[in-house]
């Protein structure tokens, strides 16, 4: 059987992509961190990135559509307010936000950074290479020659498996399940917006928080008191443990939505999305200038 090659693999969803576009012309607004401009596009054409899994994308795409084929009753009932909610309208929101927590510019970006690691890693131990050259020779050898070639032996599988993408897919997939698994477990709360209140949707849109964090500080998953996503321009889910100190159905006020915007904005990678009609695109420029050198690359998701 013959499987058509994806090309454009959303790592933000389209369905929350939709979310941003103003219903009369159906597109988001779109400000570019590299170039400082700004458009209006459609969900389809917006929030991918190519050959994100390049190795069998499909299989991975049919993982991802385990959650968002829920979204849309999801969303339809959050629209509805807090008593339309059912447990498997929770659910759902909180694989979204694990989906989006692992399916990340920063998951690929964390897994070339490991990758580079593993190589000077293992050509940096020379006890380890020295050791292998005495089973596989028989003699206490410290050439640099035949201890490079020792570890060309031990990388070339792992180089193989890169090449071809099938790490990547293996470990973002393994990522994707653990983070379900994990934040299944906790409280997941939806928070409306105020009146004259919205949010703006990062391409990094889910992350760790813990009270005091600065918007440019990158948490990881088990690090952080809570998981927080923008569910639209007048939506927040946060999902926690019991410790983040979250009221269960506080508001997100003014004050709020300018810090979560903020965090959005900085821990962007390449694109910042809005309600094209919500007058956001001077914020978000003003937090995050083209000239900004942030985010920083966090060692884990």
């Amino acid at each position: 059987m013959v499987t058509k090659h994806i090309k454009r693999q959303h790592v933000i969803s389209q369905v929350l992509l939709r979310r941003f576009a103003d219903p009369g012309t159906r597109q988001v607004g779109v400000y570019s961190l590299a170039s400082g401009s700004i458009k209006k596009s459609s969900p389809k054409s917006i929030g991918f990135v190519p050959d994100y899994v390049s190795h069998q994308p499909w299989a991975a795409e049919k993982l991802w559509q385990t959650v968002e084929s829920r979204l849309t009753p999801a969303f339809t009932a959050l629209d509805a307010g807090h008593a339309a909610l059912a447990p498997e309208h929770l659910r759902a929101i909180a694989d979204c936000v694990a989906l989006h927590f692992s399916r990340s510019i920063q998951t690929r970006q964390i897994h070339e950074i490991s990758f580079a690691n593993i190589e000077q890693a293992v050509r940096e131990d020379q006890h380890r290479l020295k050791h292998l050259a005495l089973l596989k020779h028989g003699l206490h050898l410290d050439s640099p020659d035949i201890l490079e070639s020792i570890a060309d032996e031990i990388l070339e599988e792992i180089r193989l498996g890169n090449g071809s993408g099938e790490l990547f897919q293996n470990w973002v997939e393994e990522i994707f399940q653990k983070t379900c698994s994990y934040l299944g477990s906790g409280r997941v709360t939806v928070h409306y917006c105020d009146d004259g209140v919205e949010l703006v949707l990062g391409d990094s849109p889910s992350f760790g928080f813990r009270p005091g964090m600065q918007p440019t500080d990158r948490l990881p998953l088990y690090d952080s008191a809570a998981v927080l996503m923008p569910l639209g321009p007048r939506a927040l889910v946060a999902i926690d443990w019991g410790s983040s100190k979250l009221p269960a159905a506080e508001r997100v006020q003014q004050e709020h939505a300018l810090y979560i915007n903020r965090v959005q904005a900085v821990q962007a990678h390449d694109r910042v999305y809005y309600r094209p009609s919500s007058g956001l695109n001077s914020f978000v420029r003003k937090c995050r200038p083209p000239t900004a050198r942030y985010p920083r690359v966090a060692s884990e998701p």
